[in-house]
């Protein structure tokens, strides 16, 4: 039958509802397409090398909504160099600011990679942690409504419509093919050679919980995409003004919603998982976060 076939049991892991919980797991799922400007052939290689590097920062995994936003913008052709030095300083100054947001969530990371290990999840002990999160979050939003006014300052009208525009259509193609959380959870499954039976019993327990909050999260999808286009909106306005419209205020309960998604998919997966299996799974959890958190 089909599911004995391994090539199924993948699709299986990989099915909708397990996606939509473990897109939350993965977080911070990068903004920035793939357009890039052109250089001429007669290019020095300082003045190469200088360009290459703004491509990788622009690409680089994005650490919130206003740093995604920059990363995008460095993106799209047509920039003057004066407005890439501008962008690129206020990229810097947010990351200067949101120090005590990486370094809350890599702690949580670390207490659930511990967590992992001993093969349960104590949801008490991480309360405080997400709290001190939550903290250091509404902390930072200040400063995220600082770059946004930042980026719309440097960028002409046409340029903040192309913005906007990028960014609808990135969202689009993500929501469309979700190719990379495809393969950054098929490595995952991979990595920690999860069996047939195991991929299975994995994906039943997350659809299990999918299905039990599907009336809201359809709610909130709506709501969020209600806020996008009234942010986009303004964005390609002339006066728009990130605080006034409390940019980052919908941040909190997002994080909540993904923690909690990703506590989740971590409590169904555990009794499932091997010993080794849970070491692999517990300093992916930590290597992940630092990563984003740009350790």
């Amino acid at each position: 039958m089909h599911q004995d076939n391994p090539s199924f049991a993948r699709r299986s892991f990989l099915s909708r509802p397990a996606l939509a919980v473990l897109l939350a797991a993965l977080a911070a799922v990068p903004l920035a397409g793939c357009g890039g400007s052109t250089s001429s052939t007669t290019e020095s290689a300082p003045a190469a090398a200088a360009e290459a590097d703004t491509a990788a920062k622009a690409k680089a995994h994005p650490r919130s909504f206003a740093d995604g936003a920059l990363g995008l913008a460095l993106e799209q052709p047509g920039l003057r160099a004066d407005q890439k030095q501008k962008i690129e300083a206020l990229r810097a100054e947010l990351a200067g600011a949101s120090t005590g947001v990486r370094a809350a969530r890599v702690a949580i990371a670390e207490k659930v990679a511990e967590q992992i290990k001993a093969g349960a999840i104590d949801r008490g002990a991480l309360a405080p942690l997400l709290e001190t999160a939550e903290r250091a979050s509404e902390g930072s939003r200040p400063a995220e409504q600082k770059a946004l006014n930042g980026l719309h300052a440097v960028l002409d009208a046409k340029q903040r419509q192309a913005l906007v525009d990028a960014a609808f259509a990135k969202i689009g193609s993500l929501r469309d093919h979700k190719g990379e959380a495809h393969e950054r959870l098929e490595q995952l499954a991979d990595e920690l050679e999860l069996s047939d039976t195991q991929r299975r019993a994995i994906k039943d327990k997350a659809r299990a919980g999918f299905l039990h909050g599907l009336a809201e999260h359809h709610a909130e999808h709506g709501k969020h995409e209600a806020r996008m286009k009234e942010l986009g909106a303004a964005f390609a306005s002339a006066d728009f003004d990130a605080t006034k419209l409390d940019v980052g205020k919908e941040g909190s309960p997002m994080a909540k919603r993904m923690a909690d998604g990703m506590i989740g998919l971590v409590e169904a997966a555990l009794p499932e998982l091997t010993a080794a299996q849970r070491i692999k799974l517990a300093d992916h959890v930590v290597a992940h976060a630092r990563d984003g958190a740009g350790h």
